[in-house]
């Protein structure tokens, strides 16, 4: 004899206004909202002839994200603090509760970088919403700690590299290319963005006329590093997947092997009564 797992408890309180799809795609509509005026924002004309118009939508964006997290911290009930056991309800926290005290506060001198700052971090609460995002952002800080060594030595490479670039193309060389290799800071930027292939053919084509032969060769160099340390991160996810869908594969054989599939649930005590009944009915039991 089967009988059914129990039925998932239905929502009450605030959590049956959170679960709510109209809730739900309405904190959607409100990001979006908060993402064409972070767009807009950046069109000066649009703010000077728009400015007061869309402060006014700003504020409403930011108290109807306060209502939403009210909300869904009063979903918890009794034990409200359950809400902050979750990373992505932190980082809604932190977003919203910052962007509440620029609305008592006057847009003057550093406020006013603030709060454009935290108007375009408020599109990423996004993230919080969509599971295929999380999931990627879950997959990138997962493989952290596995390309971290990897980082670490490409991060010495680089200094070193940046110290040679000094020795070869500095101030005290036929070059004397202040601008990228003055100091050691300016040096170790200017040979990661030749890692990543962002300044490497400009350098290289300076270079090259001091140094015609050093300077495809330190090119080179550094470009090798910059692939290596890419290839290294496109492995570290790659495994971090590849790990996450075992993990899950195991979780459903486990799940599967305890209920039999499908949800159904046995109870070996009915066996005997069953078969009894069955038996007695074809006549093989007086």
């Amino acid at each position: 004899m089967r009988i059914s797992e129990p039925e998932k408890p239905k929502p009450i309180g605030l959590s049956c206004v959170t679960e709510h799809w109209g809730f739900q795609a309405l904190g959607n509509a409100v990001i979006g909202l908060a993402f064409t005026l972070a767009v807009i924002g950046s069109y000066p004309i649009a703010v000077e002839n728009y400015e007061r118009q869309l402060r006014l939508l700003n504020s409403v964006v930011v108290w109807l994200f306060t209502v939403e997290l009210c909300f869904n911290i009063g979903a918890h009930g009794r034990k409200p603090l359950r809400f902050f056991l979750s990373g992505w309800n932190w980082f809604d926290f932190i977003i919203v509760g910052a962007s509440v005290p620029f609305e008592f506060l006057p847009a003057a001198g550093g406020g006013v970088a603030a709060i454009r700052v935290l108007r375009v971090l408020r599109v990423l609460r996004g993230l919080r919403i969509w599971k295929a995002l999380q999931d990627v952002v879950e997959m990138v800080l997962g493989s952290m700690p596995a390309i971290a060594p990897l980082v670490l030595v490409t991060l010495l490479i680089l200094s070193v590299l940046a110290l040679m670039g000094i020795a070869v193309f500095g101030p005290d060389t036929a070059a004397k290319d202040v601008e990228h290799f003055g100091n050691f800071h300016l040096a170790l930027i200017s040979t990661f963005l030749s890692a990543i292939g962002v300044e490497l053919a400009q350098l290289l084509r300076v270079h090259m006329v001091y140094q015609p032969f050093i300077a495809p060769l330190f090119y080179v160099l550094v470009f090798l590093v910059g692939l290596i340390l890419l290839l290294g991160v496109i492995v570290g996810m790659m495994a971090t997947i590849a790990e996450e869908r075992r993990t899950r594969r195991q979780q459903t054989q486990g799940s599967s092997n305890q209920g039999n599939g499908g949800g159904v649930v046995f109870v070996p005590v009915y066996y005997p009564v069953y078969y009894r009944r069955r038996n007695r009915s074809r006549g093989r039991v007086n």
